[in-house]
């Protein structure tokens, strides 16, 4: 992959369906931003979090970019379910790879760059 890994980079979109989960959120969207901060750093390359949410009606639609300026928050007007917001989120996508996290999963720093190891030899 990029400079540190010594093969091509891919970007990388980072998706996270979420329904009245704020909580979650605020506990485990930090590994996630290290986590790409780290293979941004390592891979030379770039990522985006997508957080969707899935009409909560909890305050995640208020306080989420207040604490996470960095994470593009994905609105549907009500609860659609899981597919559904999954889907919202992946139209959206930019990156080369798609990663799809629950918003209950903490990661390790090398996550992404680990996974995306994997996309490197074409077969």
């Amino acid at each position: 992959m990029g400079r540190g890994l010594g093969a091509p980079g891919f970007s990388i979109s980072i998706v996270i369906p979420t329904w009245n989960g704020l909580a979650l959120l605020k506990e485990n969207l930090p590994s996630v931003q290290k986590a790409a901060q780290e293979y941004e750093v390592r891979s030379g390359s770039t990522t985006e979090i997508l957080v969707v949410d899935d009409g909560s009606s909890d305050e995640t639609t208020t306080l989420l970019p207040l604490e996470f300026p960095r994470v593009n928050l994905i609105k549907r007007p009500i609860n659609g379910g899981f597919a559904a917001a999954c889907n919202s989120g992946f139209k959206e996508c930019r990156g080369d790879l798609v990663a799809l996290l629950n918003n209950d999963v903490q990661v390790a720093r090398d996550y992404f760059i680990r996974q995306a190891e994997h996309f490197v030899d074409p077969q």
